[in-house]
């Protein structure tokens, strides 16, 4: 099955991926920048910086699945979250279980006083109306000029909220050998996406390299006088 996630089905371009280097280089960033308030309101925006990058990492979500998270969406005694099939294209829920490095965000996150969201049901709250969560726009902003350019990692029209969720499908496709239970962690109904992340797994680059080593090199082709 994921041999026939190799061929290039319509695909046009291959998505953007963090390294391991590069993700670890995310969070230092967020817990060491110097663009947050030296106060108690700097640290919460910074828990909750880190909280959203490693859900979008971690649990592979769609910025506007990751942004409109309730507190009632979780389940901590099982420690999963349910995905609200009206933030994302497939009108589709689902539950996603929570990693440790996203339970320790979530703890050391809703550790601030509950003032702090002012009686706000989102987790990651609008700040001008409490009633919304943070748009997509802000946190776009946020996540370029607070995070990414500080860390050296932003590029034009390649780096962006979703090049997390396409990292983390790329590692599932890795290290896992079924394709149904990747597309149902990212919530796809099909498996028509998975192509486009299965080319940038490193097992089918070294499965290419492997074919190209059998060819001889041009250098190493002896000519024969007939």
């Amino acid at each position: 099955m994921l041999n026939e996630l190799y061929l290039h089905k319509g695909i046009k371009d291959l998505p953007k991926i963090f390294s391991k280097d590069d993700v670890e280089t995310i969070i230092n960033t967020v817990e060491n920048s110097d663009k947050y308030l030296k106060n108690n309101w700097g640290e919460f925006l910074r828990a909750r910086d880190k909280c959203i990058v490693l859900l979008l990492y971690s649990l592979g979500l769609r910025p506007k699945e990751c942004l409109s998270l309730k507190f009632s969406d979780f389940k901590f005694n099982e420690w999963v979250v349910i995905i609200d099939g009206k933030n994302n294209k497939e009108k589709k829920s689902r539950e996603v279980p929570i990693t440790e490095s996203v339970a320790n965000a979530l703890k050391e996150f809703l550790s601030f006083p509950r003032v702090f969201w002012n009686g706000s049901s989102y987790l990651f709250p609008s700040f001008e109306d409490r009633t919304r969560p943070l748009s997509p726009g802000r946190w776009k902003g946020i996540l370029r000029e607070k995070i990414l350019k500080p860390a050296g990692l932003y590029e034009v029209g390649k780096t962006r909220s979703y090049t997390f969720r396409a990292t983390k499908a790329t590692e599932l496709l890795e290290s896992s050998a079924d394709p149904y239970l990747v597309a149902s962690f990212l919530g796809h109904s099909d498996l028509r996406m998975l192509p486009r992340y299965a080319l940038k797994t490193k097992s089918f680059k070294e499965k290419m390299r492997d074919e190209l080593n059998k060819i001889p090199e041009l250098n190493q082709i002896q000519v024969v006088a007939v």
